[in-house]
């Protein structure tokens, strides 16, 4: 490739796919139009199936360019294989086929990564970078980068953008995000310590006996995103449906998945620049009174994120961020910067109860939280607590605010009001 880079406008990525202003590499010749490319075992990466060069080592991989295409698939496979400057209408479709791809500088409709079909490969992860696509409908079990792509439509913003389901060890950053983004702990796909790479759950690869499911490893990194959005929340870590995602399922049919359990849980989401709304947080160590029979403390750290809402509507507040539903977690909220906007809401200012804050906190349990070096700005409330049983013990300090009513509010049942 050139290495250069030209602006295209209105890409056309499918029927169902808005356009939208996305950076793509310039190319070298002309994109050749040919039909959909399927690849299902090792013995098909050749020319019929769109392979271009390469014997599919790390030295030398198969190399899959210059397409016009409706969709490539590629599933269970373990070879080396490059994906580069191929524009694809409809879905790309990778699944199962192991750390072993590379998936760059391409315009694709519809990515889907580990889909939930039955499966004989190791989850895909690899690097996918640099490349423009209308929606990202599914990357699952993701272990690997994701970064520095272009997702979504700027005249669809209230739409979903990327459906981040699963990880262990992903790491998601620096990518430009039209429309919101969700995160979801997927409680079968884990690994037996942090860094360790995850189980694999179906097949001959699979020792059940040489694996312990009872100790569930899961972290993932978010960082360095520019996501803007209409939708109530710009980017969110979700553990709701817990039991739906923590057993068995068709890719993963390991029956000691249906064990009790404890999950080890890391998160960090940090310097992602969020516009029109904010960062949740809902559910961590979900309550499963069959399969979750003790909890072990996760971590999780809000830093350095800056965050710019839109206007409050009438009926629902905007929260910069918010984390709710959570218990046995070490807290951390750390130099973020939130601004709000002056609510319009008309006649329905007369009777405004308004609570929206800038950092709003309910429903935790047995945990230690740390809000230290914020800025909250124009929000009728700096910090909002409720919910907290006697288990939580939490600090403030330095919270800088502008056009606030109220640094701190507490309900009763918060036993510490600490000074702000």
């Amino acid at each position: 490739m050139s290495g250069r880079w030209l602006k295209i406008a209105a890409v056309a990525l499918s029927s169902a796919v808005a356009a939208s202003v996305a950076l793509v590499p310039a190319t070298s010749a002309e994109q050749v139009k040919r039909p959909a490319i399927t690849i299902q075992s090792n013995d098909q990466f050749d020319a019929e199936h769109g392979i271009k060069s390469g014997s599919g080592t790390a030295s030398d991989p198969f190399v899959i360019s210059g397409w016009r295409v409706n969709s490539i698939r590629i599933e269970n496979t373990d070879r080396h294989v490059v994906i580069t400057d191929n524009t694809v209408a409809g879905k790309m479709i990778l699944n199962w086929i192991g750390d072993r791809a590379h998936v760059h500088d391409n315009v694709v409709g519809d990515l889907r990564v580990n889909q939930n079909v039955r499966r004989t490969g190791l989850p895909t992860s690899g690097v996918i970078a640099q490349n423009a696509f209308g929606i990202v409908g599914q990357l699952r079990h993701w272990d690997g980068v994701f970064e520095r792509n272009v997702i979504g439509a700027r005249n669809a913003l209230g739409s979903r953008a990327v459906n981040f389901d699963g990880f262990n060890g992903a790491r998601f950053r620096n990518n430009t995000i039209y429309g919101y983004m969700d995160a979801r702990l997927h409680g079968h796909h884990h690994s037996s310590a942090y860094g360790a790479g995850s189980h694999q759950h179906s097949g001959e690869h699979h020792a059940a006996a040489a694996v312990d499911h009872t100790r569930r490893y899961h972290q993932v990194r978010i960082t360095g995103n520019a996501i803007s959005t209409t939708a109530p929340f710009a980017l969110a870590y979700l553990d709701t449906n817990h039991a739906a995602n923590d057993r068995t399922a068709a890719s993963e049919q390991e029956p000691s998945l249906r064990l009790p359990h404890v999950h080890h849980t890391r998160v960090l989401i940090a310097g992602n620049r969020l516009a029109g709304a904010g960062l949740m947080v809902n559910v961590f160590n979900a309550l499963d009174k069959q399969k979750h029979l003790e909890f072990a403390e996760g971590l999780v750290e809000l830093r350095d994120n800056t965050i710019t809402l839109a206007k409050d509507g009438w009926s629902r507040d905007l929260f910069g961020i918010e984390v709710k539903q959570a218990r046995y977690l070490t807290l951390l909220i750390d130099g973020n910067s939130i601004t709000g906007r002056p609510s319009s809401n008309g006649i329905f200012e007369l009777f405004d109860n308004s609570k929206d804050a800038g950092i709003y906190l309910h429903t935790l349990d047995v945990g230690d939280v740390r809000i230290l070096h914020n800025r909250v700005t124009e929000r009728s409330i700096g910090v909002r607590a409720e919910q907290f049983t006697k288990d939580v013990r939490w600090v403030i300090d330095d919270l800088r605010t502008k056009n606030v009513e109220s640094r701190v509010t507490t309900d009763d049942t918060v036993q510490d009001s600490p000074n702000a």
